[in-house]
């Protein structure tokens, strides 16, 4: 809705409606018209007097002239009202987008995006911004999500009344219209600026969602713009629920993710310090599962599931003596330890599986169910071969370590017994690039 074309009042034909209600007026109005004036020309003007037949005459007159004002009265109001009906059904489908788009993504950023881009298609404007609020640390730091070519100017020049606004518009958690003829409540908001552009009206929304305020969506005109009306104000405050009822689902998302990754963090510190040969082990796995996953062409959310998978691949060896580490039985063990540890835990539960199953071989000899090629996880697989690779040329390992290429050797050499060979095919691929680099 942002290049709008400019309204019409006589453009039948643009809608599809033109030749048939062109059609439909001639034969129901003109042949009829020019029927009744050449009756009337032939058989009842000679009837009458010079008086008589010129009234006659206006009479016909003004009855074609009322018809065809009632024609353009009839074409300029149906195209006003299907204009209003197309711009109804754009505003819905951009609402409809929106909430799809806000129920997929998990992702604060991409939700400010998409709130300040669709709120400017929504009113035809040029200039959007979306301001979310954050932490009491964050909050004065964050910068806001821009939509328009224009939106960067204005803001350096105008982000204290900007941010004024955003703030007065939470504060009172309604939306403020604010235009030439508005009370000043905000300096330095409306008209010409160092920036070199003239604005005519901004409208300001809160983000609110839960009594909650999660910032300001503000939309801006520029003249000689019209200024917002009230479905304009309408429109944006649904918008403004919608992408509120998101931000709120994406910061919960992000407060898991974030205990997520400070528990996974405090879990291989503890392994490196209770495991003699562990030190640095698992994150070293994990850089080289990520770079084999990125490869393979996973996915972000794949790629993250790979990397705590990874990290988080030996500890189960938090449940066994460290006497008995030793114990080629006992050690068998931490893979179906690790998955009792981490199947109950909501946030790990896609990652049990992954942990449990790093120890099977493709040719279905390994361990702790035997499984074979493809039932065994892809990421499972990928953990499997970056182990190995760690475990040969890592300092710390518990066995002698041997050079990058000899380890590279031997695992092209194990490709289809121990290792998937889609796996070392994407293995040798990063080793040819040089971007396989072992622990010093």
């Amino acid at each position: 809705m942002q290049n709008r074309p400019k309204r019409t009042w006589f453009s039948l034909a643009a809608l599809g409606l033109g030749n048939r209600a062109y059609v439909v007026f001639i034969l129901g109005s003109v042949v009829p018209l020019a029927f009744l004036a050449l009756i009337t020309n032939r058989y009842v003007l000679p009837q009458l007097g010079d008086l008589q037949a010129t009234a006659t005459v206006a009479a016909v007159v003004l009855v074609a002239l009322l018809a065809i004002l009632s024609f353009i009265v009839l074409v300029r109001t149906t195209t006003e009202t299907v204009q209003r009906l197309n711009g109804y059904n754009e505003r819905l489908a951009i609402l409809l987008e929106s909430a799809r788009f806000f129920g997929e993504t998990r992702f604060v950023d991409l939700i400010a995006e998409r709130a300040a881009r669709a709120s400017a298609d929504l009113t035809a404007a040029p200039v959007a911004y979306a301001f979310i609020e954050g932490s009491d640390a964050q909050a004065a730091s964050r910068e806001p999500v821009t939509f328009g070519e224009a939106a960067a100017r204005i803001l350096t020049c105008r982000r204290q009344a900007l941010r004024a606004l955003a703030a007065a518009a939470c504060q009172d958690q309604q939306t403020l219209v604010l235009d030439r003829h508005s009370p000043p409540l905000i300096q330095d908001l409306l008209g010409k600026a160092q920036d070199g552009f003239d604005l005519s009206a901004v409208l300001a929304t809160p983000l609110m969602a839960h009594g909650r305020s999660f910032g300001a969506i503000l939309v801006l005109r520029l003249a000689p713009a019209v200024a917002f009306e009230t479905e304009d104000a309408e429109v944006i405050l649904t918008l403004a629920r919608q992408a509120a009822v998101a931000l709120d689902g994406a910061r919960l998302k992000e407060a898991e993710q974030n205990f997520f990754t400070h528990v996974t963090e405090i879990l291989v510190q503890t392994l490196d310090l209770n495991v003699d040969h562990q030190e640095g082990h698992s994150r070293r796995v994990a850089h080289y599962a990520t770079q084999i996953g990125r490869e393979l062409a996973f996915d972000a959310a794949r790629l993250q599931r790979l990397f705590f998978a990874s990290l988080l691949h030996d500890i189960g060896m938090l449940r066994i003596d460290r006497r008995q580490a030793a114990d080629r039985a006992a050690f068998r063990e931490h893979c179906r330890l690790a998955d009792e540890m981490l199947r109950p835990i909501t946030l790990w539960s896609d990652v049990a599986a992954v942990v449990r199953h790093h120890h099977e071989r493709h040719d279905g000899t390994g361990y702790p169910d035997g499984l074979a090629g493809d039932r065994i996880p892809l990421e499972s697989r990928i953990i499997s071969l970056a182990d190995t690779f760690d475990v040969l040329t890592a300092p710390s390992s518990y066995r002698p370590t041997v050079e990058a290429q000899e380890a590279i050797r031997e695992i092209e050499r194990c490709a289809g017994g121990q290792f998937d060979p889609e796996v070392v095919k994407a293995f040798l691929a990063l080793a040819r690039r040089g971007e396989i680099e072992p622990a010093g």
